[in-house]
């Protein structure tokens, strides 16, 4: 006769390695056309999502508080970042979230930072993909002090449309070609136009002069250059 089987023990699930959180920002804003709005970036996370193996491996969030963004990142080795960069606080650029009412939403770096390093000392998170405007100064903060192995981060103004064709085109390339040191020791600490201030409406990410090249790094891993035309 088999035992009876246990009642009331909660069982872990697993969640998909792979977090997008797609910060397009509301369409409209107090009955308004939102001008923060970024037309690409829901194609962005939902084409992602697919090159990275849909559902199963990858799980889109869209337009979340800050608020949710610790708890959303349990489990994950990868968190994908398509949105605003460089909404500024305080003279630095920084990710724009959104709050309540629909309204931008912005931390410091040093609350991003403090937030994200958890995830990497005592969770799986290897990987941070930043498609917004002027993300550089974040992602040597990541590196420096979350100790994140690996930070995908743009240094210029980046167009919403190349946004999505390069975040879907890293997912493809990242989904196919995982990296063969996947979990380094997080102990050994390594040596999208500008945005207003948070209180007025954001622009968002003009396109760049068509002759303009933009450089994309791996934070002290690898540099890529991608050339519009």
């Amino acid at each position: 006769m088999s035992a009876a089987p246990a009642v009331g023990v909660p069982v872990a699930q697993a969640v998909p390695e792979v977090l997008i959180t797609a910060e397009s920002q509301p369409t409209t804003l107090n009955g308004q056309p939102n001008s923060a709005h970024l037309v690409n970036v829901d194609a962005e996370a939902t084409a992602s999502q697919a090159a990275f193996g849909g559902l199963a491996n990858a799980e889109v969030h869209r337009n979340i508080s800050f608020s949710e963004l610790g708890r959303l990142l349990e489990g994950r080795t990868t968190w994908c970042f398509p949105g605003h960069g460089d909404a500024m606080l305080q003279s630095e650029p920084v990710l724009a979230f959104v709050g309540a009412g629909g309204a931008l939403e912005v931390v410091s770096i040093a609350t991003l930072v403090d937030t994200v390093r958890p995830h990497v000392l005592t969770g799986k998170l290897q990987l941070i993909v930043l498609t917004g405007c002027r993300t550089a100064r974040l992602a040597t903060k990541l590196r420096e002090l979350a100790f994140v192995p690996y930070v995908v981060c743009w240094e210029t103004v980046l167009s919403d449309e190349a946004g999505r064709i390069f975040g879907t085109a890293f997912a493809q390339a990242a989904a196919s070609n995982p990296h063969p040191n996947p979990h380094p020791n997080p102990k050994i600490k390594p040596n999208r136009d500008a945005l207003p201030d948070p209180d007025t409406r954001p622009q968002p990410r003009p396109l760049p002069d068509p002759n303009l090249t933009l450089t994309l790094t791996l934070t002290l891993t690898l540099t890529l250059t991608l050339t519009l035309t």
